[in-house]
């Protein structure tokens, strides 16, 4: 019900401003030509209505290294697509494997914090030494098409309408905004840098950065996670480090109507 603004019309594309939210950024589209190519001056073309399908929901991603030394990337996903089945030509059925590509809505972001701590004893100090590791601070990891003055956001998908299966390319880092400091017990001396931080690959399914998200018969993302470990944690006796990527179950707003015309 909402008319958008058109940036280009050709004969093979149509280029339309979609707005993040509100009216006219989700739900039915239909196309009208006006009267010039239609059966009179005073009657517009309208084409079959298709449901453009959305997706909002978190997705969070962790590193946990020595002791309490914890990362978290937290995304705040918003994904839109034209999942319906369609035909190619007139009169012939429906094509139910398609892969439907889409990109991220430009309103989708991350957020990047750093907390913890892990106390090392020294071996073989004399006097007895520790070193003790803090992990501080906080970050925005910019929207998509922002400029990232600190750090990266990517993220695009696809659904296959016949195995349901949504795979997602989501990757998002920083190296400015979380620090580590270091502070020695002997000489009480602090070194404090600058901590880098990005999504494993190690917990995607596929490279580069896919997750392989299920959807379920009301084309809701369902509820999942992936765990993986990496080397080296700042614990030389437990060096691996924990990685973990977990999204709640993620519901569809205007799912493909089965019954519309195709």
């Amino acid at each position: 019900g909402t008319e958008l603004p058109i940036i280009s019309w050709t004969p093979q594309v149509i280029t339309c401003f979609i707005p993040n939210t509100g009216a006219g950024s989700v739900g039915p589209v239909h196309v009208e030509v006006d009267g010039l190519t239609g059966p009179g001056s005073g009657v517009k073309r309208k084409s079959n209505e298709v449901n453009i399908t959305e997706w909002r929901g978190p997705m969070t991603f962790t590193q946990n290294d020595a002791g309490s030394l914890t990362g978290t990337i937290d995304f705040t996903l918003h994904l839109r697509a034209d999942i319906h089945t369609f035909r190619d030509s007139p009169h012939t059925a429906p094509i139910t494997n398609n892969i439907i590509p889409f990109g991220g809505a430009h309103d989708s972001f991350g957020a990047a914090s750093a907390t913890g701590q892990f106390v090392w004893p020294v071996p073989g100090s004399s006097p007895p030494d520790t070193y003790t590791y803090t992990w501080t601070g906080s970050a925005y990891l910019p929207g998509l098409w922002e400029s990232p003055p600190y750090g990266s956001f990517i993220l695009q998908g696809q659904v296959n309408i016949g195995t349901k299966v949504m795979q997602l390319l989501i990757s998002g880092g920083l190296y400015l905004g979380l620090n580590e400091t270091l502070v020695s017990s002997n000489d009480g001396e602090i070194y404090t840098i600058p901590l880098s931080m990005y999504t494993a690959t190690d917990v995607f399914d596929d490279y580069p950065y896919y997750m392989n998200l299920t959807l379920n018969d009301g084309w809701d993302i369902v509820a999942g996670s992936r765990s993986a470990t990496s080397c080296c944690s700042h614990d030389p006796d437990n060096p691996d480090i924990q990685h973990h990527m977990s999204w709640p179950l993620i519901q569809s707003s205007f799912p493909p109507d089965s019954t519309a015309a195709q």
